[in-house]
């Protein structure tokens, strides 16, 4: 898990979702915006339609934070990041949820 210094809060997801932009891939959506901090602000989210109990939707996750963590240095400059699911991912392989975030970040030139 990131420190929580690096994730987002409720009021950064309300402004983020007027504002920025939003890359797609099979299973999830990152929303990017700019943010005024030196370092990157990070969230995950997996809605209730998606999973309906939470022990499935934190165990999401934690899998993407996870994989978050690796890039976390890589990444340049600052800014705001949401990634959210669109499917359940509970099925796909560490492997391939990996490519598919690192997909995203390549998209975003992040």
């Amino acid at each position: 898990m990131l420190p929580k210094s690096h994730r987002l809060d409720a009021e950064g997801h309300k402004r983020l979702a007027q504002a920025g932009k939003r890359y797609f891939s099979d299973n999830l959506v990152l929303k990017v915006a700019d943010s005024k901090e030196n370092y990157n602000i990070f969230s995950v989210v997996v809605s209730k339609k998606i999973e309906k109990k939470a022990v499935l939707r934190n165990s999401a996750r934690r899998r993407i934070y996870a994989i978050i963590r690796n890039f976390y240095k890589e990444i340049s400059g600052s800014g705001i990041y949401i990634v959210s699911t669109k499917k359940p991912i509970k099925d796909i392989m560490y492997a391939d949820l990996k490519k598919e975030i690192d997909f995203l970040f390549k998209k975003a030139k992040i």
